[in-house]
């Protein structure tokens, strides 16, 4: 009997705890709010979207129930992103929007794929339901919320495109306004390096919101965020390309000579096909670019890999090694050429 009792003490324990609720958020990064780093857009990219930046939310937030968060309709009335030169030091924020604009993007220094990173003064929308996110009232996306060791209300959509995710931490929520700390980012511009991360203000459907709009102390107002490229030479737009070899260390070398067709910031064609997405950005710490081809139909998936910085004026991309992004063990060598 006594060896009974104990039995069943122990198969009691065992029924108590792997009962247990799993959290959704289950471990704490050194001054950060947000676990569990999420997939980009590519393995490769020097950007991070992994929230939450330091400066623009403080343990100390209320606690925000997501019932004030779900179910509405959100309007976007403003934006700000604040920078960090990590080289220099210097702490600068910007505005989104003036009297001269109303469109921005989220992704400073290169183009993005990802819809959500493009936003507009009173057109951007946001809705959450309990699995689901609806964007400008036109894409929906899977989502994922619940709250972190500090209580604070991260929304997760995910299913961009790239296959990223937008980890996005409410800061204030009531009933007339939202404001968001989103997309945290670390990034090059081929002379420095930088940490951003974007706040933006949203009012709930037909609501007059009364908002702080103050900027976070230490933060230097710099004006409008316009962005110029310092090595526009790197810009694909405009111009094509023929994979004219590749080799899989499998079945040696495959001579495809697909044309690639640049014809946007962040779409291309492969001979003269639908468009698909790709990116090119900077890589920090070398003199290196990151291209990403999505929807890759040569390779059969969605391919990256690091170019010279100089592969525009070279006109070649040669022996060049590209990792299917979601298996980085699926390593293809190329050989792209420019013919215009």
């Amino acid at each position: 009997m006594r060896y009974f009792n104990i039995l069943t003490f122990l198969l009691f324990t065992l029924i108590i705890f792997s009962c247990k609720k799993e959290e959704f958020l289950d471990e704490v990064e050194e001054d950060t709010y947000y676990i569990n780093p999420n997939t980009t857009e590519d393995d490769t990219d020097t950007t991070s979207d992994t929230i939450i930046f330091g400066d623009t939310t403080t343990h100390t937030i209320d606690y925000i129930p997501d019932s004030l968060v779900l179910g509405y309709e959100w309007t976007l009335i403003d934006g700000r992103v604040y920078v960090e030169n990590l080289d220099k030091g210097y702490k600068n924020v910007y505005k989104y929007f003036d009297d001269t604009t109303d469109i921005a993007s989220m992704s400073l220094f290169d183009p993005s794929i990802v819809s959500m990173d493009e936003i507009q003064k009173g057109i951007t929308t946001w809705y959450f339901s309990n699995d689901t996110f609806l964007l400008n009232n036109q894409r929906i996306f899977d989502l994922e919320y619940g709250y972190n060791p500090f209580n604070d209300l991260i929304l997760r959509p995910h299913g961009f495109d790239g296959g990223t995710s937008r980890p996005t931490i409410v800061v204030e929520a009531d009933e007339t306004h939202m404001k968001v700390s989103v997309r945290e980012s670390y990034n090059s511009d081929n002379v420095y390096n930088y940490n951003y991360v974007s706040e933006l203000i949203f009012q709930r459907e037909n609501v007059t919101p009364i908002i702080d709009t103050s900027f976070i102390a230490g933060y230097d107002f710099n004006g409008r965020w316009i962005y110029t490229d310092p090595d526009p030479s790197s810009t694909l737009s405009g111009t094509k390309w023929v994979i004219t070899r590749y080799n899989n260390g499998l079945s040696g070398n495959t001579y495809p000579n697909d044309t690639l067709h640049f014809f946007s910031y962040t779409e291309y064609t492969i001979n003269g096909g639908v468009p698909r997405p790709y990116t090119i950005s900077n890589v920090v710490g070398n003199n290196m670019k990151s291209l990403s081809l999505y929807n890759l139909t040569t390779l059969g998936g969605d391919y990256s890999g690091q170019v010279m910085s100089t592969f525009m004026s070279d006109g070649v991309i040669n022996n060049t090694e590209f990792h299917d992004v979601f298996n980085v063990n699926n390593r293809v060598t190329m050989w792209i050429e420019k013919i215009q």
